[in-house]
């Protein structure tokens, strides 16, 4: 995520009957989104272009989890995983993504909980995830920051959970180049087929981003999570799909509302969707 974004955003609407000519783009998972897709795949713009893709991928992943896991040769697992707890004394700055030793858990327990639902009608696909190596070689996880402020955040048994689920080797997949994003050809089993998105230099490490904490804090002119991205905007550009000559959109026939936000309230219980 773009290290804080309200869960209370309206999602993308489209309106009016012109429909321009089809684009080259991608389908792009906001925070919370993901599923099972299919591929191709119709989707729209925010401006109205209608267009198919087999590219799928997001943006914007600093303490969020980016993941995507082929299945065969049309059909896909990808999300943007958001998470967060809703504690009592704990909804300020940061400490919202670090998970207390206690919670860690349930806090996987939740992922894996979210991934049964999620293939509750084709668990043979998990099967064939687990042993087919070719599979695990595409798999993809992508997480900057998961030690936020020295504790263990949401993301960090995001990806621990997810790893544990699929039997995936967590030191092949998760990506070692820092990125926030990725946009992959689904139809390409090359390396051109994945193209990771990063910032215009070699990008910010976990300290970095601990840094630039204690300079929001020190800022006073607006809210600590506008002063926080504020910080990072200046001191690294974004590598955005738009920058590489691709167009985001949504699914066109909608997707199931936000599945992979995640969040965890003060009895270690976890809910997805919008709180």
């Amino acid at each position: 995520m773009t290290f804080r974004v309200s869960s209370k955003k309206p999602a993308m609407r489209f309106e009016g009957t012109a429909r321009p000519k089809a684009v080259k783009g991608v389908l792009y998972l906001q925070q919370g989104q993901g599923g099972l897709f299919t591929l191709p795949i119709k989707c729209e713009t925010k401006e109205g272009h209608i267009f198919n893709t087999t590219k799928i991928g997001t943006h914007g992943c600093i303490t969020c989890v980016g993941v995507y896991i082929p299945i065969d040769d049309k059909r896909c697992f990808a999300a943007h995983l958001d998470g967060r707890l809703e504690l009592p004394g704990r909804m300020t700055e940061v400490d919202m993504f670090q998970v207390p030793n206690d919670f860690e858990i349930s806090c996987r327990n939740a992922v894996r909980w979210c991934l049964d639902r999620t293939f509750e009608d084709t668990p043979q696909d998990v099967e064939t995830i687990r042993t087919r190596q070719d599979l695990k070689d595409r798999a993809i996880i992508i997480c900057p920051w998961q030690v936020v402020g020295g504790q263990k955040a949401t993301g960090h048994h995001f990806v621990k959970a997810l790893c544990d689920f699929f039997l995936l080797d967590e030191a092949k997949v998760v990506n070692k180049q820092v990125s926030h994003g990725f946009i992959v050809d689904h139809t390409d089993k090359s390396t051109q087929g994945t193209q990771f998105l990063g910032w215009n230099r070699p990008g910010p490490s976990e300290s970095d981003f601990d840094n630039m904490v204690k300079i929001a804090r020190q800022m006073t002119k607006s809210t600590f999570d506008e002063n926080w991205r504020k910080v990072l905007r200046v001191t690294w550009n974004y590598v955005m799909p738009w920058d590489l000559g691709l167009r985001i959109g949504l699914q066109k026939d909608g997707s199931d509302g936000l599945p992979w936000q995640i969040t965890g309230y003060a009895d270690r219980k976890w809910t997805r969707g919008e709180p």
